[in-house]
């Protein structure tokens, strides 16, 4: 088992890239382009304290990362809960139990007292495994509401969708649909690698031109 501090995003990033596709937290927000941008941009007054976790005895390598930042004795997650909608700890699914026994060893050996954890989803392993761990070696542990994400487990058709909007919403939803056929002609297309950048500065284009505050914000 090995410890590996974080110096660069760079060095590490195809153990990450492949290590977060296989995670329950695999976001947008945990990739290293989008961490290397925030450390970047918002890093400049906290130190970095990330490692990653290599098991020699699994075929796999890198089993965990923990991009953490430190400031003032205290450890958090890169990002912020304006800048991440979810944030955690990247680990190999099957390897929780050993990671978090691992991740408080680490921080007390730094003299990390406190950890802040932000943005962090309800479904979250480490909301299944951190807090009472915690608890038992001594540290006192708050877990609080942060905010409300709505989501919706899409149905199979289209039709079923419908079914489940009140008759209020099914009524605005098909205006808006009629509106939007009689604006002319519309098809849907995916996107794909050869296509993305330019796909990309279109919707950007069309974002800026619907309303001043979006242009503003772009």
């Amino acid at each position: 088992m090995s410890f590996t501090p974080i110096e660069s995003f760079q060095e590490v990033r195809q153990q990450w890239e492949s290590l977060l596709s296989v995670c329950s937290a695999n976001t947008l927000y945990l990739t290293p382009q989008w961490q290397e941008i925030w450390w970047d941009t918002y890093g400049r007054d906290r130190e970095m304290a990330g490692f990653y976790i290599e098991d020699p005895e699994e075929p796999e390598g890198v089993m965990a990362i923990a991009s953490l930042s430190r400031q003032n004795g205290v450890a958090s997650l890169l990002g912020s809960p304006e800048t991440f909608d979810y944030n955690d700890f990247m680990i190999r699914p099957g390897y929780e139990a050993r990671f978090f026994p691992q991740l408080l060893e680490r921080l007390d050996s730094q003299g990390l007292g406190r950890l802040e954890l932000y943005s962090l989803r309800e479904s979250s392993p480490t909301l299944q495994h951190l807090p009472d761990l915690a608890r038992d070696n001594g540290y006192l542990v708050e877990v609080s509401e942060e905010d409300v994400a709505p989501g919706l487990d899409l149905p199979g058709s289209w039709d079923e969708y419908l079914a489940l909007l009140s008759k209020k919403d099914r009524h605005e939803l098909r205006r808006k649909m009629r509106r939007l056929e009689s604006a002319g002609p519309v098809r849907v297309r995916l996107a794909d690698a050869e296509t993305l950048e330019r796909d990309l500065a279109l919707f950007q284009e069309v974002m800026a031109e619907s309303r001043a505050e979006k242009r503003e914000f772009l």
